[in-house]
C-alpha cells in the first residue's frame, strides 16, 4: 500500500509543474476579463474612466493597478493607479498554460514578489485594437502558493485512496492466495507423507497454474516418499534373507566341493557350473547386504571375453526352459571393459524375461527361440538380445525400467530389468529397448571396448 501511494504521490508531483502553470494562466487570464469588464463600465462614466473609488476597490478585489486601452494607435487611461508603482514592471504576453511556460511559472513562484507585471492582450468584448494591464506580482505569488497546498493535499488524498484500493485488490487476489500456499508448502515440507497442496478453487491465472502444479508434485513427492519407505523395509527384509541365504550357500559351497571329485562324467562336467553359480549366489547375498548398509557396491571393471560370457550366462538362464533355444552370434575376439558378475547378471535377467514371454506365446511347445547378436560401434559393444514371444503390451512401456513394473503374470517382483539398466549404467554402457511388436521385443545392452583381440 505505501509503495503504490509513493508511486501515485510521485506521478503528482511530476505533473505539479504543468498543474501551476495552468493556475498560473487561469489567473491571469482571470485578470484580462475583469479589465475587460471594467473598460465597458468605464463608457458610462464621465470622462470614460473609472473614479478613484472604483481603483481602489478593484485594486482590492481584483488586483489590477492600471487599464489601458489602444485604438488606432492612440492610448485611452481606463483605469489610473490608485497608488504610485514603486517596483520594477515586467512585460509578459497573456499566458495559455502551455508546457513552454513552465520555466516561468515556477520563476514566479519563488521570486521575491516585489515585481509588476504589464500584460498586453486583444480583448474581445470592447473595440480597443488592444489593451494593457499592469498586476502586482505579490497577489499572484499568494494564489500560487494557496494552490500548491491545494494541489499537494489533494496529492496526497488521492494517493492514500489509490493505494487503498490497489492494496484490497492485490491482497485478494495475490497475497492471500500466495499466503495460502506459503503455508501449505510450509507444511508439506514439515510432513510430506500427511499433508496436500489443494490449488486454489476457481483460479485459472499463474496463482492457481502455481496452485495445481505445487499439487500435482506433492502427490508425486507423497508417493515417492511412501514408495521409499516400502523399499526400505524390502531392504531390511531382503538383507535378513540374504543373511540365512549366504550361510546356506556357504554349506551348498562345501558339497559342491565335494562333488567335483566325483567320477561320474555328466557330474563333473556340471560340477563347475554349479561351482560358479552357488559363488555367484554368495557374492549376490554379500553385496546386498553391503547395500543394507548404505554401501553402494562398484563395478569392478575388468577385460571379459564376451562370446564366452554370454555363452555361460544365456546357457544358465535357460536351464528351467528346455523347450527353447538360444543362440549366441559374437566373434571370438570381442573384448568388453566390465564386471563379470554385473555382466552375468544383466544377460541372466534378460534372457530369463524373455524366455518367461515366449513361454506365455507358446507354453510347453517348442517354437520358442531367443538370440543374442553382438556387433561393434566404434569404441562400443552392441548386444541385442531378441525373442520371439509376443512382445511388450503399449501400456507397459512407460513404466518399463522402473522397480516393480511388471509386465506379465510370471510371478516376478518386477525389478529385474531395473536392476540390468541400473548394472549397465554403472558400468558405463546402457540397456535400453530397441524394438517390440506382435513377433517379440529386442533389448540393447551397450558396453565399452576393452581390446580387440584376433
Amino acid at each position: 500500500m505505501l509503495y503504490t501511494a509513493g508511486f501515485v504521490l510521485l506521478a503528482q508531483l511530476l505533473i505539479y509543474p504543468v498543474s501551476i502553470t495552468a493556475f498560473r494562466a487561469t489567473w491571469l487570464t482571470g485578470r484580462a476579463s475583469a479589465s475587460e469588464l471594467a473598460s465597458l463600465g468605464a463608457q458610462s462614466m464621465p470622462g470614460g474612466h473609472v473614479n478613484s473609488e472604483f481603483s481602489r476597490v478593484f485594486l482590492e478585489r481584483a488586483f489590477i493597478i492600471s487599464i489601458v486601452g489602444q485604438a488606432n494607435g492612440h492610448p485611452f487611461q481606463i483605469l489610473a493607479p490608485a497608488r504610485p508603482i514603486d517596483g520594477q514592471v515586467v512585460p509578459i504576453q497573456l499566458p495559455s498554460g502551455s508546457l513552454l511556460e513552465i520555466p516561468d511559472a515556477l520563476t514566479q513562484l519563488i521570486s521575491s514578489g516585489r515585481n509588476y507585471y504589464q500584460m498586453a492582450y486583444v480583448p474581445r468584448l470592447t473595440n480597443f485594437d488592444t489593451m494593457v494591464i499592469v498586476v502586482p506580482q505579490a497577489p499572484l505569488k499568494a494564489a500560487m502558493w494557496n494552490a500548491s497546498g491545494t494541489i499537494l493535499l489533494t496529492s496526497f488524498g488521492f494517493s492514500a485512496l489509490v493505494g487503498a484500493l490497489v492494496y484490497l485488490f492485490v491482497f485478494r487476489f495475490v497475497v492471500r492466495p500466495i499466503q495460502g500456499l506459503t503455508v501449505a508448502v510450509t507444511r508439506f515440507s514439515e510432513s510430506p507423507e500427511a499433508v496436500t497442496i489443494l490449488p486454489p478453487a476457481g483460479s485459472g491465472n499463474e496463482i492457481g497454474r502455481i496452485g495445481t502444479a505445487l499439487g500435482e508434485m506433492q502427490s508425486a513427492v507423497a508417493s515417492a516418499f511412501r514408495q521409499r519407505k516400502h523399499l526400505a523395509d524390502l531392504g531390511e527384509a531382503v538383507a535378513k534373507i540374504c543373511h540365512d541365504l549366504r550361510n546356506s550357500l556357504s554349506a551348498a559351497q562345501v558339497l559342491s566341493d565335494g562333488l567335483g571329485h566325483s567320477r561320474d562324467p555328466e557330474v563333473q562336467d556340471a560340477a563347475p557350473r554349479l561351482v560358479r553359480a552357488i559363488e555367484r549366489s554368495i557374492t549376490l547375498a554379500e553385496s546386498t547386504l553391503r547395500y543394507g548398509r548404505t554401501e553402494t557396491p562398484l563395478p569392478d571393471l575388468e577385460p571379459v571375453r564376451l562370446r564366452a560370457a554370454l555363452n555361460e550366462a544365456v546357457t544358465e538362464a535357460l536351464t528351467s526352459f528346455s523347450h527353447i533355444s538360444g543362440n549366441v552370434i559374437c566373434p571370438e575376439d570381442i573384448v568388453v571393459l566390465s564386471d563379470p558378475d554385473h555382466l552375468h547378471r544383466i544377460v541372466t535377467n534378460l534372457v530369463r524375461n524373455a524366455a518367461a514371454a515366449v513361454k506365455r506365446r507358446y507354453g510347453a511347445a517348442d517354437g520358442g527361440k531367443i538370440e543374442a547378436e553382438v556387433e561393434r560401434k566404434g569404441e562400443q559393444v552392441l548386444v541385442k538380445l531378441a525373442d520371439n514371444g509376443p512382445g511388450i503390451p503399449p501400456t507397459a512401456l512407460a513404466r518399463l525400467f522402473k522397480p516393480f513394473s511388471k509386465v506379465g503374470g510370471d510371478g516376478g517382483a518386477g525389478l529385474g530389468l531395473a536392476i540390468a539398466r541400473e548394472l549397465a549404467r554403472d558400468m558405463g554402457g546402457d540397456l535400453q529397448l530397441k524394438e517390440t511388436n506382435p513377433s517379440g521385443a529386442t533389448f540393447a545392452l551397450s558396453l565399452k571396448i576393452a581390446a580387440l583381440q584376433s
